[in-house]
């Protein structure tokens, strides 16, 4: 499809969504982990981690959440992240809510 997956935690599920959305759609996966992720499902993808988030949510048609919740994750998203995404872009949250802060 030519759109962009930013994927921020790059666990189970975050290499779930990743899979389906590169092999189903075509789409292009980058992603933002904590710690290096360097495997062979992730290389397969072609997925390329980013240095920090704020890259990820720049480049991204769409965001998708899959980190931990909890005080180190709390309010990750906040408005000046909101305001680093492209116009248009989605942001879907898989992860707590406090992931995000409303």
């Amino acid at each position: 499809s030519g759109k962009t997956l930013g994927i921020v935690g790059m666990g189970r599920i975050g290499k779930a969504t990743a899979r389906r959305a590169h092999f189903g759609f075509g789409m292009k996966i980058v992603f933002f982990n904590r710690s290096p992720v360097d495997d062979e499902e992730t290389r397969a993808m072609g997925a390329v981690q980013m240095p920090n988030l704020d890259d990820v949510l720049a480049v991204s048609d769409f965001v998708s959440l899959h980190c931990p919740g909890g005080a180190e994750n709390r309010h990750l998203i906040d408005a000046r992240r909101l305001r680093l995404m492209k116009a248009g872009a989605f942001l879907i949250n898989s992860a707590r809510g406090d992931v995000v802060d409303q």
